[in-house]
């Protein structure tokens, strides 16, 4: 209740205080205010049917843009200018006096102000010091100027598909939320001192809206355009400076494939500091990766910056799979040559202890038999090893494309051809271009 009763009071004194502000054109009076309202003046009802409002806008700080949230945050100075025809200077009042007059800010209560809306707008908060910091000035051809200082936040749409070589764009659109474009026309213009803004992680650049894009179309369900507005404003367009990334991803991962490439001249039997080598520049470059999760935007793709990393990461493991493939096979050949000696020194027994016997000579038809079955073995070793030596022979014409040499050699060919191929295709689709 005395809520209720707070707000009757001031309603009745700022109604006390437009009648005392604005006297009435054509009353006879001669007072000090230079203005004067028509007779029946009403608040609500636009001047005329087609009305023109021009937006200024004075930026003094980019407060925040933030990529988790996808907002902007920016300190300006609004100023609002239209025409009121039933607002005019008192027939009774000093043409010598000034052009425009500053008159209480609180008098937008009572005269007719445009409709002024804000798209994508987060959070708005007027700047207060003692009271609002907002002026409102009259000027003698009817034209009112109602200028007030903000910090407003407004959503934006990023993609970060090519961070950190991405470039956003944020639509900055005002306009009016209720009238139509015949019913009001939205202008502006804005101002930037580049000099006044302190720095930030990105660059940013305001860009002119396109004609066609200065008319917001309001749609039903089915998609049918029911309505046109007329908007104005300007784009936030934010590149991010890539040197940083270079120094701080982009080389080190490079780099720790480079070095990668050197365990390819590392003589294959110095097992211990080639897989060193290879398993220190691997833990380097997960090291390089494992960081990027906190610092890329929340995303649910892969970004540009992390696709580099993976494919670096992808290359030192392999590098460390090629020469597990080179240890598996010195290991197959190393086992063949074993395998090969054993067979041939078992053969050799078995027709050595094939002659005993060869000295009994009483008994001539088993000396017989025992020459035969000793000639038989002989043969049989014979073929048995002609195979062996044809096998070995196939064996290694069939492996010679992959002896261990012959890897290393494909490999300190290929790697670098891919590393090379990579880069190319990478920068050249995702480094922006100079507009």
């Amino acid at each position: 209740m005395t809520k209720l009763l707070i707000a009757v009071v001031f309603l009745l004194l700022a109604s006390a205080l437009g009648d005392e502000a604005f006297p009435k054109c054509g009353s006879g009076e001669q007072p000090a205010f230079p203005f004067c309202m028509e007779e029946g003046y009403e608040r609500l009802t636009p001047p005329q049917p087609n009305n023109t409002v021009f937006v200024g806008l004075l930026f003094h700080d980019f407060e925040d843009i933030s990529d988790s949230d996808n907002t902007v945050t920016v300190q300006l100075q609004i100023t609002i200018q239209w025409e009121d025809g039933r607002i005019r200077v008192n027939d009774g009042y000093n043409e010598t006096a000034p052009e425009g007059e500053v008159v209480d800010q609180n008098m937008v209560r009572i005269i007719w102000i445009p409709d002024f809306a804000i798209y994508n707008l987060k959070k708005f908060d007027f700047a207060h010091i003692v009271k609002r910091l907002a002026i409102l000035r009259i000027f003698h051809n009817s034209t009112i100027h109602y200028s007030f200082q903000a910090r407003v936040t407004i959503g934006c749409t990023f993609f970060f598909q090519d961070y950190p070589m991405d470039r956003q764009e944020c639509p900055f659109l005002m306009g009016s939320y209720s009238s139509t474009s015949q019913e009001m026309i939205y202008d502006g213009d804005y101002f930037h001192p580049l000099e006044a803004q302190r720095p930030l992680p990105v660059q940013v650049k305001l860009q002119s809206l396109k004609d066609e894009e200065r008319i917001v179309q309001a749609k039903d369900k089915k998609g049918k355009v029911v309505a046109l507005y007329s908007v104005t404003g300007f784009k936030i367009v934010t590149k991010r400076g890539l040197l940083g990334f270079i120094f701080t991803t982009y080389f080190p991962s490079g780099l720790a494939v480079f070095v990668s490439w050197i365990s390819f001249t590392i003589a294959q039997d110095a097992m211990a500091g080639r897989l060193a080598l290879l398993v220190l520049l691997t833990l380097w470059q997960i090291n390089i990766f494992s960081p990027l999760t906190k610092q890329v935007p929340p995303c649910q793709y892969m970004t540009a910056i992390e696709l580099y990393c993976l494919v670096c990461l992808v290359l030192n493991a392999g590098a460390l799979l090629e020469y597990g493939l080179i240890i598996c096979q010195r290991s197959d050949i190393e086992y063949l040559s074993t395998g090969t000696k054993a067979m041939m020194a078992r053969l050799g027994e078995d027709i050595s202890h094939s002659g005993d016997g060869s000295e009994d000579e009483d008994d001539d038809k088993r000396w017989r038999e025992k020459r035969r079955r000793k000639r038989e073995r002989e043969e049989e070793a014979s073929r048995l090893k002609k195979s062996l030596h044809k096998s070995r022979m196939c064996w290694n014409k069939c492996r010679k494309p992959l002896t261990t040499d012959y890897i290393d050699n494909c490999s300190i060919f290929l790697f670098p051809t891919i590393f090379i191929v990579f880069n190319i295709i990478y920068w050249n689709t995702y480094l922006p271009s100079d507009e």
